[in-house]
């Protein structure tokens, strides 16, 4: 099959033909989408997974960038640690982490996020056609107009539970992660993190993952 051709898949279209993505997930954004009862188990998600899932077949994946800061919560380290472990496991890379101001407000992580698209568009070492946003904050609109003038495919979804009138207005097709798309792309807990730890210590943590094609919740995990 020659030429361009719009096939529906839902309410997002898809250039017809292979092409190579580069996706960047603003961690922070993500967070407070599954940060809620019904979905915060199901958190433990192989991003990598995740980014191919959303662009359904049409692209590929090859570049998986995680932005985010330390968790102002010490108590939380060793968890927020363990998760980038599992996920630098599956190739995903993780962006020098931000940090919280005195109104523990995350700092630099979004600016990091932006210059990296900006970087990546424009520079002729980087091989990719699409770039897949994974978050709900208008302020990455910059990035994504100069991601377009360098002829970049632009995809956009929106973590759980949030949206953006001014991002839809620049890319219509944007979609919502679903419930759905969480179940679907928890890590399996058969595999290990980088540093050969086994995944199944997510339900320590009160994650979820598959063990033996089934998601199991860990202690205070929901179902819901």
């Amino acid at each position: 099959m020659t030429g361009r051709q719009l096939i529906p898949r839902g309410a997002v279209y898809w250039r017809c033909g292979l092409s190579k993505a580069y996706a960047y997930v603003d961690g922070w954004n993500f967070y407070h989408g599954i940060n809620r009862p019904e979905l915060h188990a199901l958190g433990f998600v192989d991003l990598g997974r995740l980014c191919q899932h959303l662009l359904f077949n049409r692209s590929t994946v090859t570049r998986v960038y995680y932005f985010t800061a330390t968790d102002y919560h010490t108590q939380k380290l060793e968890r927020q640690r363990f998760w980038w472990d599992a996920l630098e496991s599956v190739g995903v890379r993780i962006a020098e982490p931000g940090f919280f101001g005195r109104e523990r407000k995350e700092k630099t992580t979004d600016v990091r996020l932006a210059l990296k698209i900006a970087e990546d568009v424009s520079s002729a070492a980087e091989d990719f056609d699409t770039v897949l946003l994974i978050s709900a904050d208008a302020d990455f609109i910059p990035a994504l107009e100069k991601a377009k003038r360098y002829h970049k495919e632009i995809r956009v979804a929106f973590p759980p539970g949030h949206n953006s009138e001014e991002l839809k207005q620049f890319h219509p097709f944007a979609q919502p992660i679903t419930k759905y798309d969480l179940e679907l792309c928890v890590f399996d807990g058969e595999g290990r993190t980088k540093k050969n730890v086994p995944l199944t210590k997510a339900l320590d943590y009160g994650w979820a993952c598959k063990v033996n094609g089934t998601i199991q919740y860990g202690r205070g995990g929901s179902q819901t």
